[in-house]
C-alpha cells in the first residue's frame, strides 16, 4: 500500500521590492536641502538684476521724457473786466479730433533695456467765437476785449525738448507755434513745475458773428509708459493707434471701442459734453460750457476728462528667471522621484553619487538661464539652457540605467517640466492655480503608476 502523497512544498514568491535604506534617504534629503540653498542663491541674483533693470528703466524714461500728456488746443482771448482787473476768456473747441499714433522702440543701457515711444498727433477742429457770449461770460462783465492779442495754446504734462509742432493752419493761414519757458512756481495754484506750453498768436479781428473757425496742426513728442490727452471742456474724439499689441488704457474711462488686429491696437474715445469748471460733468440740458473766464497760466496741470493709453510690457526677463529659479526644487524632486522609481520598479541600482550629479545638472538650469538672458533675452535663453540640461541629464540617465526605454521616459518627463516652466513664469494671472493643478496631476500620475506596479506583487 503506497503511502499518502506528501504535501508539495510552497513555491517561493519573489520578494516585494523594498524601499531604500535610511542612509540613502538621508543622503537624498541633504541633496534636496542643498538644491534649495543653491536655488535661493540664484533667486537672489535674479532679484538683484531685477532692481538694476528697474533703475535702468527709470533712468532711460527720465532722459527720454517719462509719461507724457497733451491738452487739445485752447483759444485764449485777453480781456479787461469791469472791476479793473485783467483776465482771459478761454474758448474750447466745439468739435475736435485728435489722432495719436504711438511708435514704441527699445532703448538699452548696458545689458538692460526699456520701452519708450515717439508719438505723432494729428489735431483738427473748430472754434466758435461769439462776441455776445464772451461779453456776458464772467460775472463781473467784460469792459474790453483784446482780439489782436488772442492766441492758441497747447499744454504738455512734461517739459521736453522733444515736443515739436507744425504750424497751425487757422482758417487756411499757417501760423507758427512758439514755446513758453516761464517757470511755474510750486506755490502758484493750478501750476505744475514740470509742465510746458506752446502758443500761436492769432491776431484776430473783431468777429462779426459766431461763424466757426477751423484749425489743424501736427504735434510730435516722445515719452514712456503712458500717453494721455486732456480734453478739458472740448467735444470730439480721441483715437490712439499703435503696433504695440498689449496696449493698456488709462484716464477718466475706458475706450468706447477697441480694435485689435495683426497690425496693432486702435482705441477710440468720444465725448459729447464737457466738464464744468469744478470738474463735475455738465448735464445734457445745460450743454457744454465752451466759454469761461480763466486767467491764462504758462504751466498749468492738465485738467478735465483725460483719455490715454500705456505700453503694457510683459513680465521682465529677470522676473521670469526669478520665478523659474523658485521651481528648481520641482526639477530636482521629479528627477529624484524618477530615479527612485527606476530603482524600485525596474531594479536598477543607482549610486548616491549618481543622484548627486543629476541634482547638480538640474540645479544648474536657472543659473544657465540667468547668464544667457543677459545676452539673448528670456525666450532664446530658455530654449538654449533647457536643451543643454535636457541633453546632459538624458545622456547621463542612459549611461546610468543602460535602458533606452527608461531614458525616454525620463527625458519626456523632464521636457514636460521645461514646457510647464516656460509658460508659468510668463503668466500674469492664474499662474499659481495652473501650477498647483499641474503638480496635483503629476502626483496623481505617480501614485497610479506606483500602485499599479507594486500592487502586482502580493505581500509575503
Amino acid at each position: 500500500m503506497s503511502p499518502p502523497d506528501a504535501p508539495m512544498p510552497a513555491t517561493p514568491r519573489p520578494p516585494a521590492p523594498s524601499l531604500l535604506g535610511w542612509k540613502k534617504a538621508l543622503w537624498l534629503g541633504c541633496l534636496l536641502a542643498g538644491a534649495a540653498i543653491a536655488s535661493e542663491m540664484v533667486t537672489d541674483i535674479a532679484r538683484e538684476r531685477t532692481s538694476y533693470q528697474e533703475e535702468a528703466r527709470q533712468s532711460i524714461a527720465g532722459k527720454w521724457g517719462g509719461s507724457q500728456g497733451l491738452s487739445v488746443p485752447r483759444l485764449y482771448v485777453p480781456v479787461r473786466l469791469t472791476n479793473g482787473t485783467s483776465s482771459h476768456i478761454r474758448v474750447d473747441a466745439g468739435n475736435v479730433a485728435m489722432d495719436v499714433t504711438l511708435k514704441p522702440q527699445e532703448k538699452r543701457s548696458g545689458v538692460f533695456s526699456s520701452v519708450v515711444y515717439t508719438a505723432e498727433a494729428e489735431i483738427t477742429g473748430t472754434f466758435t467765437i461769439d462776441p455776445d457770449t464772451i461779453l456776458h461770460s464772467p460775472a463781473e462783465g467784460v469792459a474790453a476785449i483784446h482780439w489782436d492779442e488772442a492766441f492758441l495754446a497747447i499744454h504738455a504734462q512734461r517739459r521736453d525738448d522733444g515736443i515739436k509742432a507744425a504750424p497751425v493752419v487757422w482758417d487756411g493761414r499757417p501760423l507758427p507755434w512758439r514755446p513758453m519757458r516761464t517757470e511755474a512756481k510750486r506755490e502758484t495754484p493750478s501750476a505744475c513745475p514740470n509742465a510746458a506750453t506752446i502758443i500761436s498768436p492769432l491776431a484776430l479781428t473783431t468777429p462779426a458773428d459766431g461763424t466757426p473757425h477751423s484749425f489743424r496742426t501736427h504735434v510730435s513728442f516722445r515719452g514712456s509708459d503712458t500717453v494721455s490727452v486732456a480734453f478739458g471742456a472740448a467735444q470730439g474724439t480721441v483715437r490712439v493707434t499703435s503696433p504695440w499689441h498689449s496696449l493698456g488704457f488709462t484716464g477718466t474711462r475706458s475706450p468706447d471701442t477697441v480694435t485689435r488686429t495683426d497690425d496693432g491696437t486702435t482705441a477710440e474715445w468720444s465725448t459729447r459734453w464737457a466738464a464744468a469748471p469744478d470738474g463735475e460733468a455738465a448735464g445734457t440740458d445745460e450743454g457744454p460750457r465752451l466759454v469761461r473766464e480763466e486767467l491764462f497760466r504758462p504751466a498749468p496741470c492738465l485738467s478735465g476728462p483725460a483719455y490715454g493709453a500705456r505700453l503694457v510690457v510683459d513680465v521682465p526677463d529677470y522676473r521670469k528667471v526669478e520665478r523659474t529659479s523658485k521651481y528648481a526644487l520641482l526639477f530636482v524632486g521629479l528627477g529624484m522621484a524618477a530615479y527612485l522609481l527606476f530603482e524600485i520598479l525596474a531594479r536598477v541600482r543607482i549610486h548616491e553619487l549618481q543622484y548627486t550629479l543629476l541634482t547638480a545638472s538640474l540645479v544648474l538650469f536657472p543659473l544657465l538661464l540667468l547668464a544667457a538672458a543677459d545676452v539673448t533675452g528670456y525666450g532664446i535663453a530658455f530654449l538654449l539652457s533647457a536643451a543643454a540640461v535636457l541633453a546632459q541629464a538624458g545622456l547621463y540617465t542612459l549611461s546610468v540605467t543602460r535602458r533606452a526605454g527608461l531614458t525616454a521616459v525620463f527625458t519626456a518627463m523632464l521636457a514636460g517640466v521645461f514646457a510647464l516652466l516656460f509658460i508659468l513664469p510668463s503668466m500674469e494671472t492664474h499662474a499659481l492655480q495652473t501650477g498647483a493643478v499641474v503638480l496635483f496631476l503629476v502626483l496623481s500620475a505617480l501614485m497610479a503608476v506606483t500602485q499599479r506596479c507594486l500592487g502586482r506583487t502580493p505581500p509575503g
